[in-house]
């Protein structure tokens, strides 16, 4: 688990795994690979100043909520190593949360996670700018 900014998202339309029946039609899923640019390492033992991972999302229309990272963006981001590799948490899903709120120049080290994020996109950090609370405009880059 850390706390990153999304530098680059790869999607891989041809890269394409048939799995599973919707209705009698398959289904086709598509590797997506995030670098990011770590700021905070919350649990694990990451050590270097990036990173990627991977997500495999599906090619039908997606209502509700979904793995839409944008680029730009900070987040917690939620991983489990995979055959010496990175995976998000789980595909399709989101495994990230949102931070908006700006940098936290403390960042307490807690047995209590869920406290510990909820602080980090709920109280503002010293750089807090309103503005970024504002997350349907897709094309901001903090």
């Amino acid at each position: 688990m850390l706390i990153g900014r999304v530098q680059t998202l790869k999607w891989f339309t041809q890269d394409r795994v048939r799995y599973g029946q919707e209705n009698g039609t398959a289904l086709c899923w598509f590797h997506v690979e995030v670098q990011v640019a770590v700021e905070s390492v919350l649990r694990g033992d990451v050590n270097t100043p990036s990173i990627t991972y991977s997500y495999w999302i599906g090619n039908r229309g997606t209502v509700g909520e979904w793995n839409s990272l944008m680029e730009g963006a900070r987040y917690v981001h939620f991983l489990r190593r995979v055959h010496g590799g990175l995976r998000a948490l789980v595909d399709f899903w989101p495994s990230a949360i949102r931070v908006t709120t700006g940098h936290h120049a403390t960042i307490p080290k807690s047995s209590d996670m869920p406290e510990v994020i909820a602080r980090l996109v709920l109280e503002p950090g010293e750089d807090f700018d309103p503005r970024r609370l504002d997350i349907a405009r897709r094309n901001q880059r903090w």
